[in-house]
């Protein structure tokens, strides 16, 4: 287009072309709001897939926003050159209405800031490249978005030349967003430095660094895009390779539970078949074992019969000694009753005449006896049926089992013998009749034995109890006695108590006479006492409510004064705590702003502020602080404080000195762990013995210092010689540089003392010099105004013994070589040098006014001199 295109070309255009897609308005001046609303009205712009209007100055905001409404096709949009007719809010409108955009060029464009680049990165997706060449106010807040950015496929290219506000902080958040797909990132002109971009280099697959003239950044490898390629088909043959890996595996699943549902199927027919036939045979067993029962239960029946009418033999036998037992038994109660009636029959004659006194003592004690009895008799019937019943358990268990085990063994035997008798049928009739009567022997033996035991075991019992009742008889005789024996001693004891009691109380009685007659007393001298103490009291009352008065006035001030101090000091001591509570935290703050990453091409570790951008190749003293501190090797309690380069050990102070630091390794170096402050102290590798201060204290006080030199624009506020004052302003304070030494404080130099001290006396030497012109005015103006630098005509110079002398010309111009008088100046320093010529100089001009004689002008301009001085 031509640079006159406008309003009436846009009109024609849009009339002409309905379907343009490619529109370029490259420097016409003409396109302004007019313009712009026109364009957004015409028909193509929907479908306007590139527009271009580089150095179009007059562009409107307000008619381009209602244009960006229409670009929702626009992939490539170019604004170069537009200066500051670009806003923020035009570059956010194209990113929220362009979601199509893939090139954008805002190269000049000022006026673009931060809230326009975060809209394009965040509404527009598939953008490729992004040039904001000369946007100066772009800074590192501005590249935060990037951190964040999911451009798909992904940006390419990024040009941030001339952008002073861009730091490595902005470099890390572009690096951390879009390093998978970045391959052109130029970062001429911005304050990136080239070790913050050497350690993102690794991060980048199919970029290099660059540093020239006019390009600093990541540039593109050679065919790049073919690596790429590359790298993509890689990525979808192992997708493939894992997809067919897969594929294969589900099949080998499928075949494996078809072999294994096969086996199942084979494993379950032939378990099946087990278990029927398993079953046929059961059923066929416990048929012969039922024909077998049949026969076993007739030969039980037939035996039972035999057993029935033996056993009632021997029932019809114990009934009988059953009958004799109970008779004697019953005897031998009755004899017990009737002895033990005639027992308490004699006892109750015998304790006829305490009976009435002890009858109540006695109810109780049998009550008290009968009840305890009852209750042991329970617990051991309890205890005996307890025993009983687990006894029968057993039994009938031991019984049950026996039965089982004899049941068996007889069933066993009587198939045997069944067995036997079919075949001898004769001898075992003849066995089996013998067998029997010795059993019905061994039986009628152990009834005999049994009886005989049962008869000794009741004459026991009858023994126990006699024996039992003469104990008890015997128990409560000397029981009644003992109780006799205690009440009479317990009636003496009442009398005497008694007597006790009624002294007592007739002396307790004397006592309170005397004491209520020496109370009268007393009361009468208290009240006598009293009346005198009053008065006295009183006078000494008024005298101390007036010094208390004073007291009290000189208390309160000085309670006022106690509360101000109280509360200052209260409020020293929280605003104390307060300000070391916030230092600690802004220190945290500062010290974990250290990152430690590695460099490739040293091949070592360095240390990267994130705040303020500052690379360190030793471990600043922040993260040496955040260290865990080591504990003595050889108490393992103590923290260490001394490391033996020989041993390869830690100790702390104590066991230093009483475990290495004698005999053989008293030689050994050894350095410190921590400084005189006791902080960390990080000396590098094989670094014995211990140096101060450490190049981290070095690194730490320059890294805290402003920052000038060659390579930070800052003008000097003062120079004297080769040292340069500069106003840091956020210290408060004047930093001194040296530009020789490239040497930086913030105490001041001594040279800059000596210097200033130089101008001082040479301000004096010339405040005296004019009040000396001024004296020698009154003389008739012999002596002028001195000059304070050598005139053209004159010279000075120094002789063979270091004194100076000068030159002049005379009255008629010939160079006389007069040299008026001499001073060593090698004794005086060099800042008063210049001083003392100039005052020299000017004593010579005096006495050469005066035309005086040159013995006389040498001893007048010695004098003149030291008064100048």
């Amino acid at each position: 287009m031509k640079r006159d295109f406008g309003l009436e070309g846009l009109q024609a255009l849009s009339v002409a072309a309905p379907d343009l897609t490619y529109l370029h308005l490259v420097g016409c001046f003409q396109v302004s709001k007019v313009a712009i609303q026109a364009l957004a009205a015409s028909g193509f712009v929907r479908r306007l897939e590139d527009l271009s209007l580089a150095g179009c100055v007059r562009l409107h905001e307000a008619a381009f926003i209602n244009l960006a409404h229409n670009l929702g096709c626009l992939r490539n949009l170019n604004l170069a050159g537009c200066t500051e007719a670009v806003t923020d809010k035009m570059v956010e409108a194209v990113g929220k209405h362009c979601p199509l955009l893939e090139h954008i060029d805002l190269t000049e464009c000022e006026g673009v800031g931060a809230h326009g680049v975060k809209s394009l990165v965040v509404h527009c997706r598939r953008m490729i490249s992004m040039d904001f060449t000369g946007c100066n106010r772009l800074n590192d807040v501005a590249m935060l978005p990037f951190a964040d950015a999911t451009f798909k496929p992904g940006i390419e290219t990024l040009v941030l030349v001339g952008c002073p506000g861009i730091g490595d902080t902005g470099l890390s958040w572009i690096c951390d967003g879009v390093f998978d797909s970045l391959v052109l990132l130029n970062i001429k002109g911005t304050r990136c430095t080239t070790s913050a971009l050497r350690s993102c280099l690794d991060r980048f697959r199919y970029s290099k660094m660059r540093k020239n003239n006019t390009f600093m950044g990541l540039y593109p490898e050679r065919r790049w895009k073919d690596r790429v390629i590359i790298n993509e088909y890689g990525t979808i043959y192992r997708s493939a390779a894992k997809l067919q890996a897969a594929y294969r595996a589900r099949v080998g699943r499928r075949l494996a539970q078809e072999a294994k549902e096969k086996f199942y199927r084979n494993w379950v027919a032939t378990h099946l078949q087990a278990m029927w036939r398993s079953k046929q045979a059961r059923a066929f067993y416990e048929l012969l074992r039922w024909e077998k029962a049949r026969k076993d239960e007739a030969q039980m029946v037939l035996a039972g019969f035999a057993k029935i009418i033996a056993a009632m033999e021997i029932l019809q036998g114990l009934r009988e000694e059953a009958y004799l037992a109970l008779a004697n038994k019953c005897a031998i109660v009755v004899q017990a009753v009737y002895r033990g009636r005639c027992g308490r029959r004699r006892v109750a004659r015998i304790l006829d005449n305490l009976r009435i006194q002890r009858i109540l003592e006695d109810r109780c004690a049998r009550l008290l006896q009968r009840v305890y009895r009852g209750h042991v008799g329970k617990l051991r019937f309890k205890q005996m049926l307890k025993e009983h019943r687990e006894w029968l358990a057993k039994c009938i268990k031991s019984a049950s089992k026996l039965q089982r085990v004899w049941r068996g063994k007889q069933a066993r035997r009587r198939v045997a013998a069944h067995r036997y008798a079919i075949e001898h049928r004769a001898e075992l009739e003849q066995y089996s009749a013998t067998l029997l009567q010795n059993r019905f022997r061994l039986y009628r033996c152990k009834n005999i034995i049994a009886r005989a035991q049962a008869e000794k075991a009741r004459a026991a019992v009858a023994a126990l109890y006699v024996q039992t009742a003469w104990r008890a008889r015997c128990a409560r005789m000397e029981l009644d006695i003992r109780k006799q024996v205690r009440q009479q001693e317990l009636e003496e004891k009442a009398a005497i108590a008694l007597q006790c009691l009624f002294r007592c109380h007739k002396a307790r009685a004397i006592v309170q006479e005397l004491k209520d007659a020496r109370d009268d007393y007393a009361r009468r001298l208290d009240e006598a006492a009293y009346m005198v103490q009053r008065a006295y009291r009183g006078y000494q009352a008024r005298l101390k409510v007036l010094a208390l008065r004073e007291n009290m006035d000189d208390l309160q001030r000085k309670m006022i004064e106690l509360e101000n101090w109280a509360a200052i000091r209260i409020q020293s001591g929280y605003r104390g705590f307060g300000g070391r509570k916030l230092y600690k935290i802004a220190m945290d703050e500062h010290k974990r702003a250290w990152k430690e990453m590695y460099d490739q091409e040293e091949m070592r570790p360095f240390y990267y502020n994130q705040v303020t951008g500052e690379i360190r190749w030793r471990k600043p003293q922040a993260l040496l602080d955040l260290m865990r501190r080591p504990l003595c090797t050889n108490c393992e309690f103590y923290e260490a404080a001394v490391e033996c380069q020989h041993c390869c050990e830690f100790y702390c102070n104590q066991c230093w000195d009483q475990v290495h630091c004698g005999g053989k390794r008293r030689n050994h170096k050894f350095r410190s762990l921590f400084d005189f402050y006791n902080s960390r102290v990080d000396y590098g590798d094989d670094e014995f013995p211990s140096k101060w201060p450490t190049e981290i204290e070095q690194d730490d006080m320059i890294g805290w210092q402003l920052r000038v030199g060659e390579d930070h624009e800052r003008e000097p506020a003062a120079i004297q010689g080769v040292w340069q004052r500069f106003d840091d302003e956020e210290a408060g304070r004047n930093f001194f540089y040296n530009t020789l030494t490239n040497e930086g404080m913030y105490d001041k130099p001594p040279e800059w003392s000596q210097l200033e001290a130089a101008e001082e006396a040479k301000a004096v030497a010339e405040e005296e010099a004019e009040k000396a012109a001024e004296a020698s005015s009154a003389w008739g103006g012999a002596v002028g105004n001195v000059a304070a630098t050598i005139e053209p005509g004159y010279d000075a110079g120094y002789d063979e013994a270091g004194y100076e002398h000068s030159h002049y010309p005379a009255i008629d111009g010939s160079d006389t070589g007069w040299s008026l008088f001499s001073h060593p100046m090698r004794t005086l320093p060099t800042p008063y040098q210049l001083t003392y010529a100039s005052l020299l100089l000017r004593s010579q001009r005096r006495v050469r006014s005066l035309g005086v004689d040159e013995s006389v002008g040498r001893k007048f301009g010695s004098t003149l001199l030291l008064q100048q001085v």
